[in-house]
C-alpha cells in the first residue's frame, strides 16, 4: 500500500506534527507512506534527510501558490502510482481535489479542528473525498451530525512514542535550573502563550489549590507571558508560577520532572497530543472537560476530568497529598497511552485505507477506528 500525505503546515506543531508522526508509524509498520510538506519551511528543514519527506508544496498561500501546488501534485500523481492521497488541511484538500482529477487515487481528508468544517468550497471538497479521518471521536460526532455518514470514517488519534516519552526517576537538576524547590509538587502545562490557550486558566487553578507545595511549570512561549505573570502575582501565586520557555528537544525530560499534568485548552489539533505524551511519561492528568478528552478514558484511572477551576484545584491537591493514589494513577496513565502507540495506530489506519480503496464512492460504509478496530 502506497499513501501520500499532504500537510502545508510550516512548523513542527499542531496538525503538521501529528501528520508526520502518523506517516512515520505507517512506515514502521511496513506501509509505503510519504508526506509532502512546504518547501523552505522550518518543518522541511527539521525533516531534511528523510527520504519519505517531499518538499513539494509552496510555502505561501497566494492564488499563484495554489496553482503551483496543484501542478506539482498532478505531475507527481501522473508519474508515480499512489493508492491513496491523504490531505491534512483545507488548502491541502482543495489542492488534492484539483490535482487528482476524476480518475486519480482515492482522497482522504483529515479534520484536526472543528473550524475546518467551515471554509469556502468545503462542501465541494467533501463531495470529492473518498473518506474522512478525525483527530478525535468528538470531531467525528460533530461532522456526522452536520453532514451525515455516507463515506468511510475513521478516528486518527495522535501517535505517541512510548520510548521517547516514558517514566523515569525525577531529574531534580532540571527543576533547579528553573528555580523550582526540590520538595515541590510540580504540575506542568504545555502550549503557546497566546489568547485562548489556557495558561490563564491554569494559573487560576493554581490559585485554587490549598496545598502550598503545588507549583505550576509552563512549557511554551508567546506574547502573553508578561500578562500571565502579572495575573499570577495578582492572585498571590507568583512565587509558585514558573516558566521553561519552548522546549521541543528537552520536552521528554521536562515531562519526567513533573508530578502531574494539567490540560486546560485545545490547541490547533484537537487530538490533544500533549495529553498522550504526559500519560506515556507516567503522569496523572487533570483535564478540563473538553471535546476529545473522553477518548483517553481518563476517568478509568489516569486522572480527573474537571468541570471548574475549583474542581481542578481540588484534584491537584488530592494528587499532591495522596502518594499511593498518585502512583496508581501514574501507572494507569502509562498503560492507557499504550493504546495510542504507532503499532496500534497503523493497524487501524491500514484497515481504513483498504476500506476506502475497496468502497470507492459506494454507500456501504464501515467505520474503522485507527485507535482500535472496526465498528458497525
Amino acid at each position: 500500500m502506497r499513501v501520500l500525505h499532504l500537510t502545508s503546515g510550516m512548523k513542527w506543531t499542531g496538525p503538521a506534527a501529528v501528520a508526520v508522526d502518523q506517516v512515520a508509524a505507517l512506515r514502521d509498520a511496513g506501509a509505503e507512506a510519504e508526506i509532502a510538506v512546504a518547501a523552505n519551511s522550518p518543518l522541511a528543514a527539521r525533516l531534511a534527510g528523510h527520504g519519505w519527506v517531499r518538499p513539494l508544496l509552496a510555502p505561501g498561500r497566494r492564488p499563484s501558490d495554489f496553482f503551483r501546488d496543484v501542478s506539482a501534485l498532478a505531475e507527481t500523481l501522473a508519474r508515480e502510482p499512489f493508492d491513496v492521497v491523504h490531505a491534512h488541511g483545507s488548502h491541502d484538500h482543495l489542492v488534492a481535489v484539483a490535482a487528482r482529477g476524476r480518475n486519480g487515487p482515492p482522497l482522504v481528508r483529515s479534520f484536526h479542528h472543528a473550524s475546518s468544517f467551515r471554509p469556502l468550497f468545503a462542501a465541494w471538497g467533501r463531495r470529492r473525498a473518498s473518506g474522512f479521518a478525525f483527530s478525535s471521536s468528538a470531531l467525528e460526532a460533530t461532522f456526522v451530525e452536520r453532514f451525515g455518514r455516507r463515506k468511510p470514517c475513521a478516528r486518527f488519534s495522535p501517535v505517541v512514542d512510548l520510548e521517547r516519552f516514558r517514566p523515569d526517576p525525577r531529574r531534580r537538576e532540571i527543576l533547579a535550573e528553573y528555580g523550582i524547590p526540590a520538595d515541590a509538587f510540580v504540575v506542568g502545562t504545555i502550549g503557546k502563550m497566546a489568547a485562548g490557550r489556557g495558561h490563564d486558566v491554569a494559573i487560576r487553578i493554581l490559585a485554587a489549590c490549598r496545598e502550598p507545595r503545588v507549583v505550576l511549570l509552563h512549557v511554551g512561549k508567546g506574547d502573553r507571558k508578561e500578562a500571565l505573570w502579572r495575573l499570577a502575582a495578582e492572585l498571590g501565586v507568583g512565587e509558585r508560577n514558573f516558566g521553561a520557555g519552548y522546549q521541543e528537544e528537552n520536552l521528554p525530560s521536562l515531562y519526567r520532572a513533573m508530578d502531574a499534568f494539567l490540560f486546560t485548552a485545545s490547541g490547533a489539533d484537537q487530538g490533544h497530543r500533549a495529553v498522550l505524551e504526559a500519560m506515556a511519561s507516567g503522569l496523572p492528568v487533570v483535564c478540563r472537560d473538553l471535546p476529545g478528552v473522553s477518548d483517553f478514558r481518563i476517568l478509568k484511572g489516569p486522572g480527573f476530568v474537571s468541570r471548574s477551576e475549583e474542581e481542578a484545584g481540588a484534584a491537584l491537591d488530592f494528587l499532591a497529598t495522596h502518594p499511593s493514589e498518585h502512583r496508581a494513577m501514574a501507572e494507569a496513565a502509562r498503560r492507557g497511552a499504550g493504546s495510542f502507540s504507532g503499532a496500534e495506530f497503523s493497524a487501524g489506519a491500514r484497515r481504513f485505507y483498504e476500506e476506502v480503496i475497496e468502497s470507492g464512492n459506494n454507500r456501504n460504509v464501515v467505520r474503522v477506528s485507527a485507535a482500535g478496530g472496526k465498528h458497525a
